[in-house]
């Protein structure tokens, strides 16, 4: 499930916003584009009715960072530092792929790349509440907020996120200029989520975090096949 990168490059909504899902269709070249459902797709429901733990097995498989094997811990015994580090870094990583996908329906004419952007804020802020939830059950604030560098759980940050003036110069692009930059800047928003998730399974300990982390992998790997054969034939 590793992805081999050039870079080295871990997405806080308090709620789904719908009314953000439908801003991305009917504008621009967005007009006719697919909807998907604000509560992500049916993995993600699968999961939520598992408690995380889709993957059959997973809790007596994975370790505490230590070495420590996991049983079936319950409440703030179920996350270590790891875990709670992955969440609160995760959320404002989605929160910032979500920020860029709404710009997409002002600025393109291609509906497939349309879709793409209200399947990325579907999902991820399904996926945000989620992980607000997760840290509330560990114990942990949901609004406080993680510095980068190392933890004492291994885990190092390469979150893949634009900067204040990156997000400016896509903000000012439209058209053909607008799509070829969007899939760069998303290609490498979501290689920091993968590698930033890839850490977590190494090093964490709550199941339910494993299994974000591991839908969080196979979505945006997929989602960068899409936008790699995009930017290939739109070039």
């Amino acid at each position: 499930m590793t992805r081999q990168n050039d870079s080295n490059s871990l997405d806080q909504r308090t709620f789904v916003r719908a009314a953000g899902i439908g801003a991305v269709v009917g504008v621009a070249g967005c007009l006719g584009a697919a909807t998907p459902s604000a509560d992500g797709g049916e993995a993600n429901r699968d999961a939520e009715r598992t408690g995380g733990n889709a993957k059959g097995g997973r809790e007596r498989e994975r370790t505490d960072g230590n070495g420590r094997g996991v049983g079936e811990d319950e409440g703030e015994d179920a996350y270590n530092r790891a875990d709670v580090r992955f969440l609160r870094m995760m959320i404002p990583h989605h929160e910032g792929a979500v920020e860029m996908a709404e710009l997409v329906p002002e600025r393109t004419e291609r509906e497939e790349l349309c879709d793409l952007a209200a399947e990325i804020v579907a999902t991820q802020d399904e996926e945000i509440a989620r992980m607000r939830r997760m840290l509330e059950d560990a114990g942990a604030d949901p609004d406080a907020t993680e510095g980068p560098g190392m933890t004492d759980g291994g885990m190092t940050e390469h979150d893949g996120m634009m900067d204040d003036g990156e997000t400016e110069e896509l903000e000012g692009k439209a058209g053909e200029a607008f799509d070829l930059a969007f899939l760069d800047a998303m290609i490498e928003h979501h290689e920091g989520a993968i590698t930033m998730s890839e850490e977590v399974i190494e090093v964490g300990r709550s199941p339910e975090v494993g299994a974000l982390a591991e839908e969080i992998i196979a979505a945006q790997n997929a989602e960068i096949d899409r936008m790699e054969a995009w930017r290939e034939e739109w070039s």
